[in-house]
């Protein structure tokens, strides 16, 4: 099985297309996790998602100031626990570190509202309109990979279609910026 990068923004479906991968036999990764525990140590007074993820991107946008980028020099180590899931992409730095490391590459996107009410119920609050602006919000929309709008499919369909996409040629436009 190929490796699989799911990028896009907060409430597209990452982690539930992750969950139906992990049931196949993929290993999980999420790329924020040492970005979070950054932030649970220097801020321990913002605590749930939602009040952490303004302090989530703000560090997050620090480390990938680095090169290399630390965060991605972390999610080489999930490389070795193929097949991986890597669950949480967010620009298009990533994903043409995914896609060099020849991982499918996979952008999940659903319309604004439809995002806002799955951020609801998962965080119990919405995200302030600073960090919808976020880069991290905004440039997934730039790479070329395999597309799916999560409203029109369901996260069991779209991880068959995957899957599928997995067991053969995958470089045909994985990763690419738009444009290039």
């Amino acid at each position: 099985m190929v490796n699989v990068f799911l990028i896009g923004p907060m409430g597209a479906g990452k982690s539930a297309v992750a969950d139906v991968l992990e049931a196949q036999g993929y290993h999980r990764y999420a790329m924020a996790t040492p970005i979070r525990e950054m932030v649970r140590s220097a801020f321990p007074w913002a605590v749930g998602k939602a009040e952490q993820r303004a302090y989530m991107q703000q560090v997050g946008a620090f480390l990938r100031s680095f090169h290399p980028n630390p965060i991605l020099v972390h999610a080489n180590t999930a490389l070795t626990l193929a097949p991986v899931v890597i669950e949480d992409g967010r620009t298009q730095e990533e994903a043409l570190w995914a896609h060099e490391k020849g991982m499918l590459v996979v952008v999940l996107d659903a319309t604004l509202e439809v995002r806002m009410k799955r951020v609801l119920k998962r965080d119990g609050a919405l995200p302030d309109m600073r960090t919808l602006a976020d880069n991290t919000e905004q440039d997934f929309a730039h790479v070329r990979a395999l597309r799916f709008d999560t409203e029109q499919k369901s996260p069991e369909q779209i991880a068959a279609e995957i899957l599928e996409k997995a067991g053969g040629d995958h470089d045909d436009a994985s990763a690419r910026k738009t444009g290039s």
